[in-house]
């Protein structure tokens, strides 16, 4: 089973939780973690509200959504709305093309949502050396969820769960021998990044970000073909992070080229870029309207051997572009 057909069910019912993502760090990831990337759902809530949140969803899902939370709701005294936290995305090599790991962090009911699954036959459980893996058949859980889409897949997948206080933390995959090598680092039977003395993540970025990104090594596969991609091909490490202070989004980037020249280099490039998709905003193969204000606030800079970006844009405007484009794509599908 694709691992994101099962992840694509549980992210179109996320809003958030009063709970706060307490567990990523470097002792949760492999020892060769090179990217992570976090969306931390609680804080986007608070920022954005949740009650907008819901109705972006509802606008995009219309009543079978409803129907789909209600059910869990119900039957699993799981609300995704409630009890999902965040969603961490991992792995060693960005153009590897590998599959990268998927980590969703949910609060403890998920554990009686988990055995009422057993009993229904959607859930079955083995143990290997230990570790309590969970198989997950797709047709079964379209089924329980009342949806249509997956119903007729013979597709599988693959979950962990490990308990980190009174919250969870669930690996997904398409391989049981996956999911047990990243099984045994949360269970401290495999060497983490904190172990490996590497902890280019760190617990204060994770807790205070909204979004984060870290890169250790090549960003080559982040950035699309293009006058932009020489940045890609020149960069040996990103570290980005969002978060909202005061009623604006803050982003910040770094990026480090590994020489003062280059960087200087690169600043140019992006400020020269930067400054003509502003100029051009709105015409024709020029960037989106709705980009102009955030391309203007771009303020970027060489420190070192480091690009530093920053850029602000007010919540309430992310928040109507979002409602707008909602109800775009609603009357789109209505036609």
């Amino acid at each position: 089973m694709r691992t994101h057909s099962i992840l694509g069910i549980a992210i179109a019912v996320i809003a958030s939780s009063p709970l706060s993502c307490q567990g990523l760090g470097p002792k949760v990831l492999p020892a060769d973690t090179q990217f992570v990337a976090h969306f931390d759902l609680q804080k986007c809530a608070a920022v954005i509200g949740k009650d907008s949140i819901r109705s972006i969803l509802m606008d995009q899902g219309g009543g079978k959504l409803q129907e789909v939370l209600d059910r869990a709701e119900s039957k699993w005294n799981f609300d995704p709305m409630r009890d999902l936290i965040g969603v961490t995305v991992f792995g060693s090599n960005l153009s590897s093309g590998r599959e990268p790991t998927v980590m969703l962090w949910a609060s403890d009911r998920i554990d009686g949502m988990v055995e009422k699954l057993e009993a229904a036959g959607v859930f079955s459980s083995r143990r290997n050396d230990g570790v309590r893996l969970t198989r997950v058949s797709a047709a079964a859980l379209a089924g329980e969820l009342g949806i249509d889409e997956g119903k007729d897949s013979d597709e599988e997948g693959w979950i962990y769960i490990h308990s980190v206080g009174n919250q969870r933390a669930v690996l997904m995959g398409e391989k049981p021998s996956d999911i047990f090598a990243q099984a045994q680092v949360l269970q401290g039977e495999a060497k983490s990044l904190a172990d490996a003395g590497n902890s280019f993540i760190t617990g204060e970025v994770a807790k205070d970000s909204i979004i984060f990104l870290e890169v250790d090594g090549s960003i080559e596969g982040l950035i699309p073909s293009g006058p932009a991609s020489q940045i890609a091909d020149r960069a040996r490490g990103l570290e980005m992070a969002v978060w909202e202070e005061d009623g604006e989004l803050e982003a910040n980037a770094l990026i480090d080229l590994g020489s003062d020249e280059e960087a200087k280099n690169i600043a140019a490039v992006i400020k020269g870029l930067s400054g003509l998709a502003a100029l051009t905003a709105g015409e024709s193969g020029g960037a989106p309207e709705e980009l102009k204000k955030l391309l203007e606030s771009l303020e970027c800079k060489a420190e070192g051997t480091q690009v530093s970006l920053r850029a602000y844009f007010p919540v309430k405007e992310v928040l109507n572009e979002l409602m707008q484009r909602s109800g775009m794509a609603k009357r789109g599908r209505g036609r």
